[in-house]
């Protein structure tokens, strides 16, 4: 039995140098949270554990039900 994807968010504050906007997030579904960094690594140079994420947390139920992805 195959597990289920679930979303898992990279956030990278002041990222995006020289740029009004300068926090970088992005959003993969993923089986694990290995997984989401691994598929995030084809994008992101040197991701670290403490920027990602799991979007909702099934198993103890946290999260949040508003997340604002830009920093505008």
């Amino acid at each position: 039995m195959s597990r289920q994807k679930e979303y898992y968010v990279f956030r990278r504050p002041n990222a995006m140098i020289d740029h009004r906007f300068t926090d970088d997030v992005a959003l993969v579904k993923a089986v694990s949270k290995s997984q989401a960094i691994k598929l995030f690594s084809r994008y992101y140079a040197d991701i670290q554990d403490n920027e990602v994420f799991k979007l909702i947390d099934k198993d103890t139920n946290t999260g949040t039900d508003v997340m604002i992805l830009t920093d505008y």
